[in-house]
């Protein structure tokens, strides 16, 4: 060891022992120097210490924060899933709205009818209507929508 951290340490000891030869008032007087010296820092360092508990008691945890990420996915889809039925819904009632202008505002009087099936196979592309003769359809009557005439 060098000469230097010899002294520093005889020192130290030389001043350990002058304290425990202190008589105890004299001890508690210097508890109490010290205790003040020193106070300012003690309150700073539990003050920070009950501001970072402050702070980490308004951290989620990670794990919270994954299933609360998970359980807002699951709603989103649920919310994308019905946006979608929704405007698929609109797009629907504004085609019969036209529908039903068109319907209300032709001269001719009009039967409305669904197509049921569909012939794709032949030139021709045949379709079969909901609508007969109980209904006043006869054969070769014209078959119209709101764009004009389409069939026959």
């Amino acid at each position: 060891m060098k000469s230097t951290s010899i002294a520093v340490i005889g020192v130290f000891a030389l001043l350990v022992i002058l304290v425990l030869l202190l008589p105890q008032s004299t001890k508690q007087q210097m508890q109490g120097a010290l205790f003040q010296l020193i106070s300012p820092i003690l309150r700073t360092g539990a003050s920070v210490g009950h501001e970072l508990g402050g702070v980490r008691g308004g951290l989620k945890r990670l794990d919270e924060l994954e299933r609360e990420n998970a359980q807002l996915k699951s709603e989103n889809e649920e919310l994308r899933a019905a946006n979608s039925l929704l405007k698929n819904l609109e797009s629907e009632v504004s085609r019969l709205n036209r529908a039903l202008r068109f319907r209300e505002q032709s001269p001719v009087k009009l039967i409305p009818a669904r197509i049921i099936s569909r012939e794709s196979a032949t030139w021709w592309n045949t379709c079969t209507i909901g609508c007969g003769s109980k209904d006043g359809v006869a054969p070769d009557m014209a078959v119209v929508t709101e764009s004009g005439l389409v069939a026959r």
